[in-house]
């Protein structure tokens, strides 16, 4: 022997179909969870929606990390547990000039992240009650989601839409408006349509300022 370590082998084409597979199987998943919620989608379920066996689908992970990374590729694109704010869509569209026109785009962004992953994160929530591992992937969600929500209302504030004092406050009421339970609340149980939905929203950030002033007293 000759002591050199043997060079790994990598297949472009081999990672390219389990990026494929992957992103079936999540897809699937994606469907079943927003549809049929969390105990009633089985791996099964899932196997036969996306056209590969059920081993495939366990080899991609636990049935709550499928939701998990099924909820982040909905609303961000992509998987992973980084703020929504450190990802390059949304820095891009706060990173924008002109101030109505960053507005408009994180308005959008926003409401169309919550159409895309809102049944999801209601899907993580029930599951919550009954599965220790999913109650801790939604309480480190709620945890990204109210650091995005004080990143939101201190952009607010650069952007001259807040004074620095309203940030907490901002946060708060961001909080609630942004909220995926918001969007369901509106879209589901009182019907509206997504236009609707987000002609609200954005006349709740446009008076954030005055919404604070309101809370406050002052």
């Amino acid at each position: 022997m000759d002591g050199r370590v043997p060079r790994s082998y990598r297949s472009p084409k081999r990672e390219a179909d389990a990026s494929e597979t992957r992103a079936r199987v999540l897809d699937a998943a994606a469907e079943l969870f927003a549809a049929r919620g969390y105990a009633a989608t089985t791996m099964k379920a899932v196997a036969e929606r996306a056209g590969v066996s059920v081993p495939t689908v366990h080899l991609q992970g636990a049935k709550h990390a499928l939701l998990v990374a099924a909820l982040d590729r909905a609303f961000a694109g992509d998987e992973g547990e980084q703020l929504l704010t450190d990802r390059p869509e949304l820095t891009a569209v706060m990173a924008e000039a002109d101030v109505d026109t960053a507005f408009e785009r994180y308005l959008a962004f926003l409401a169309e992240a919550n159409e895309r992953s809102a049944p999801l994160v209601a899907a993580l929530s029930t599951a919550a009650r009954v599965d220790p591992e999913a109650q801790a992937a939604y309480e480190r969600l709620e945890e990204r989601r109210w650091q995005d929500m004080a990143v939101g209302a201190r952009w607010f504030a650069t952007r001259g839409l807040l004074d620095d004092g309203d940030v907490p406050t901002a946060t708060d009421l961001l909080g609630h408006v942004l909220a995926p339970e918001t969007y369901l609340h509106f879209t589901v149980a009182r019907g509206w349509d997504a236009s609707r939905y987000v002609r609200w929203v954005g006349h709740q950030l446009r008076t954030l300022r005055e919404q604070v002033a309101a809370v406050e007293g002052s």
